[in-house]
């Protein structure tokens, strides 16, 4: 198919075929032909470009969970999702320096946190000496419970799910020592790891592209089709491109346009504006492409209607100079398009002599030339026109028949030969004389 300027179309009545419910009464050209001919393959060349409208567009997700971040560049650009920070927790122990023994002494273990960020699963690990009796726990929070015991130490848990910004805890022991030695209590503490997580958004996307126009076209009729990409997926498709393979074409004949980014959402349409030249059963074919290897194909196949005419004579080929000679001459359309405004034309041989032609004829002395006026011809349909007239000239007499349509777009031409034999020229004198003549 050709580029060509886009321009409104003249349809044509499309038909395969046409019937009459008239019965139909064979004409002596008609019989005078043999079975038709196969019509001959035609291979034209194709050429296509296209133009583009844009249409739509998308929008961009945001990123949530508690952290900002700035929307994601095309250039690949690197945003901050998340920082992280540690809690301060601080523990101290407080309570009497000297104690007696067998006496009740109160000591108290604080857990306090100094940020704004939250200490999760706080866990003291509480050692008192095995000659100390402990008769009483009591915290502020969390869980306390006796975990193990040695001939050394008795080992006390004590358990806070959590230990929020700026909180403080406290566990009170009551305690009675049992020996006269130093009380030395050990104080282990943890808490959990501090973690960052992020929630990050995968987008995908993808390419959808249709071809839309007629499913019947005219020869060298230009006509419309439209490319229409979309992108339905969730991420912006980048670097799109389009190329459009034209019926009949090779790798030289392939159009490329530059799409750009295309957005979720959005779409755009391309315009292709297209030259049938040839005939018959054709396809219009596209890819789309994107960065990371994103593509998409569609196809359409379309039927290329295109009339045609053809010409052709029976008659003698040999005959006498001086005697009436018939000849039958037929124009058809072996196309799948009506042929419009046909005239048909017979130029006959020099020093021929017209004698009649079939209904419809125009006799120009002048040219030699006679002429038919067909009209339209629907795909399949043949005319037949008849021609009498007497050949004067031997040797080789040859007819010349053309059918073309008005404008000249189709057209067809044969020539007929024909031998011409002179008859010998004979004369005879007839001597009558007057009276009787004497014998001997």
């Amino acid at each position: 198919m050709d580029v060509v300027k886009r321009s409104p179309l003249v349809k044509s009545p499309i038909a395969d075929d046409h019937s009459s419910d008239e019965k139909r009464v064979t004409t002596a050209g008609e019989k005078a032909f043999a079975p038709e001919m196969e019509p001959a393959k035609k291979l034209i060349q194709q050429k296509a470009s296209f133009r583009h409208v844009e249409s739509a567009a998308g929008s961009n997700p945001a990123v949530e969970n508690g952290f900002t971040a700035a929307p994601s560049g095309l250039g690949g650009d690197v945003d901050l999702l998340a920082t992280g920070h540690l809690p301060a927790v601080h523990s101290r122990v407080s309570g009497p320096r000297q104690i007696l023994i067998g006496r009740e002494a109160t000591f108290e273990v604080h857990f306090g946190n100094q940020s704004t960020i939250r200490a999760r699963e706080v866990i003291a690990q509480i050692e008192v000496p095995s000659w100390v009796d402990v008769v009483d726990t009591m915290a502020t929070s969390g869980v306390i419970q006796q975990t193990d015991v040695t001939e050394e130490f008795s080992t006390y848990r004590w358990q806070l799910q959590e230990l929020a910004g700026q909180a403080n805890e406290t566990l009170k022991l009551k305690v009675v020592p049992q020996a006269s030695k130093p009380l030395k209590l050990g104080v282990h503490w943890s808490h959990a790891s501090v973690d960052s997580e992020v929630l990050v958004e995968v987008q995908e996307p993808k390419l959808r592209l249709q071809v839309s126009g007629p499913e019947e076209v005219f020869f060298n009729s230009p006509q419309i089709y439209r490319l229409t990409l979309s992108n339905s997926g969730t991420g912006v498709a980048e670097e799109v491109s389009v190329d459009l393979f034209p019926p009949a074409g090779d790798e030289k004949t392939i159009s490329t346009h530059q799409i750009g980014h295309l957005l979720p959402g959005a779409s755009k349409t391309v315009e292709v504006e297209l030259m049938p030249r040839e005939a018959g059963k054709l396809s219009v074919k596209a890819t789309a492409s994107a960065l990371g290897g994103i593509t998409a194909d569609a196809e359409k196949d379309i039927f290329c209607r295109k009339p045609e005419l053809e010409v052709d004579w029976r008659g003698p080929t040999k005959k006498y100079a001086g005697t009436v000679a018939t000849y039958y001459f037929r124009v058809r359309n072996p196309g799948t398009a009506s042929a419009d405004n046909v005239d048909v034309g017979v130029r006959l041989p020099r020093g021929a002599e017209f004698v009649s032609g079939s209904e419809g004829h125009l006799m120009d002395p002048t040219k030699q030339t006679l002429t038919w006026n067909v009209g339209s011809l629907l795909p399949g349909d043949d005319r037949y026109m008849e021609l009498k007239c007497i050949l004067t000239d031997s040797g080789t007499n040859r007819f010349s028949v053309t059918a073309a349509t008005a404008k000249g777009e189709l057209t067809d031409t044969k020539s007929a030969d024909v031998s011409v034999t002179a008859l010998a020229a004979l004369k005879l004198d007839v001597i009558d004389p007057k009276g009787p003549i004497a014998v001997g």
